[in-house]
């Protein structure tokens, strides 16, 4: 591989790896990085695929820093996945019931007006849900 592009440019090869990094790394469209880097589309894309062929260290360096991108943003998501899963279970158990009686569901029968009547396991009854005493 030359250090000369069509225009008879000389690049150095700390050069070409930054710009490399940029796209491969850091995600950036080729063309932006060629436009701010004053080089030619066709001339990153060789570089580029130069690297992804490359088993020198800089090539693998940048798959690394890649796959170390990747991992981190991976755990971000699933720690942003169960934020959002606890969310989501703790406010479906707590809806905005009213519960009287802790037990209020346990043995509870619906009359026919839809009242719900039944009776403490202390001898209690309870009309509705709600805890009455009897005299």
């Amino acid at each position: 591989m030359g250090n000369t592009t069509n225009h008879g440019r000389r690049y150095d090869d700390e050069f070409k790896q930054q710009a490399v990094l940029l796209v491969v790394r850091d995600g950036l469209a080729i063309r932006r990085v060629a436009s701010d880097l004053g080089v030619s589309e066709q001339t990153l894309v060789r570089w580029v695929d130069d690297n992804r062929r490359s088993t020198s260290p800089a090539g693998a360096l940048a798959k690394d820093d890649e796959l170390r991108r990747l991992r981190k943003e991976m755990e971000l998501v699933k720690t942003e996945r169960d934020i959002l899963k606890n969310a989501s279970v703790s406010s479906r158990n707590s809806r905005n019931d009213v519960c009287l009686h802790p037990r209020a569901s346990t043995g509870m029968e619906t009359i026919g007006d839809g009242a719900r009547v039944g009776s403490h396991s202390a001898g209690i009854p309870q009309v509705g849900g709600a805890p009455t005493v009897k005299a």
